[in-house]
């Protein structure tokens, strides 16, 4: 429960948008599944269409998901994140540009594993592309996938490194520098880049 309460607006938004891809979904193959028992029990079952559109409902807002959990939640997170111990701003940095990097990772690796009985010659490429025509738009999809990575790591950045000095921590080692007044970290000797200012602010 203190996780939870520690959580901000957005990462409840990502909660709703994952709540409702995953109802969708449910609902689309619903309609397949009482269809089989039917069959099974050796009945007609009428149902209607609703889970086709429940099915491109899914699909559209699990891009809208995906969208928020790995580009607007990275970017608004970073500048609220509560930095600790085990949370310094050298692992929150490397988690936020993980997840910035995340979609592109995974359709670089779709595209690689579907390629692979190509690759092995089991498959000419022609016909392997009939059989898996999506794997066309996701290769086309890959460039696209780049561009938000390469937009946000520099505002990600940005926004924890002015977060971290707001809190008074190392950019390094997250170590607390509250009441050290030297040029560098006592923990892991990083220069301090904020010492002029507040050496100009105590005198």
């Amino acid at each position: 429960m203190r996780v939870l309460a520690e959580w901000r607006w957005y990462s409840w938004v990502a909660v709703g948008l994952w709540g409702v891809t995953g109802a969708a979904l449910a609902g689309a193959l619903t309609r397949p599944l009482l269809q089989s028992f039917a069959v099974l029990l050796g009945r007609s079952a009428r149902l209607p269409d609703l889970p086709v559109r429940l099915l491109a409902l899914a699909a559209a807002v699990s891009v809208i998901t995906l969208v928020w959990q790995h580009y607007i939640v990275p970017l608004l997170a970073c500048r609220d994140v509560r930095l600790t111990d085990a949370r310094t701003p050298r692992i929150m940095l490397r988690n936020y540009w993980l997840s910035l990097w995340m979609p592109f990772i995974i359709a670089a690796i779709l595209c690689a594993t579907n390629f692979v009985p190509v690759y092995l010659g089991l498959h000419p490429l022609d016909r392997w592309l009939r059989l898996q025509p999506w794997i066309v738009w996701l290769i086309a999809a890959l460039p696209a996938l780049i561009v938000p990575p390469l937009a946000l790591m520099r505002p990600v950045h940005r926004r924890l490194m002015r977060n971290a000095r707001g809190q008074g921590r190392c950019l390094f080692c997250g170590y607390h520098l509250l009441g050290v007044w030297s040029g560098e970290c006592p923990e892991c000797g990083t220069t301090r880049f904020d010492i002029s200012a507040e050496t100009e602010g105590r005198v």
